[in-house]
């Protein structure tokens, strides 16, 4: 991660134009790590993907589907009032970044175990029913 991050910082044009190959971008298909989900379910997020907000940069686990991401991990330090021309811009996308895309795996920084996720989705349709 940090090799594609550094590439990303250094020539940000080249490597939008390029992007990372997709072996790179997702979990491989025989990590144990890996686990099917039942017919119908939102698949895991066994892919990453960099995000930027404003001059702050982060990568996540994604399935890349609508509400389907982990939490951010943060490459890049939180700006600063007097670092950045709108912090109040930063703090407002990076705000809609995370109700738009984090509902699934809230609160989780990789993809969760099979166990979990299971759980999380038992739960999920728990909620919705009792309402």
């Amino acid at each position: 991660m940090q090799a594609l991050y550094a590439f990303k910082k250094a020539r940000p044009v080249l490597y939008n134009e390029i992007e990372a190959p997709c072996e790179l971008r997702s979990l491989r298909s025989d990590s144990p790590e890996r686990y099917s989900v039942p017919n119908g379910a939102p698949p895991p997020p066994f892919s990453f993907d960099f995000v930027e907000v404003g001059p702050r940069l982060g990568w996540r686990w994604t399935n890349e589907k609508q509400g389907g991401c982990c939490e951010i991990q943060w490459l890049d330090p939180e700006p600063y009032e007097g670092g950045f021309d709108d912090c109040t811009v930063y703090l407002k996308r990076y705000s809609e970044i995370r109700q738009e895309d984090v509902n699934s795996f809230r609160g989780f920084l990789q993809p969760p175990t099979r166990e979990q996720y299971l759980a999380r989705r038992n739960s999920d349709r728990h909620d919705s029913s009792v309402v």
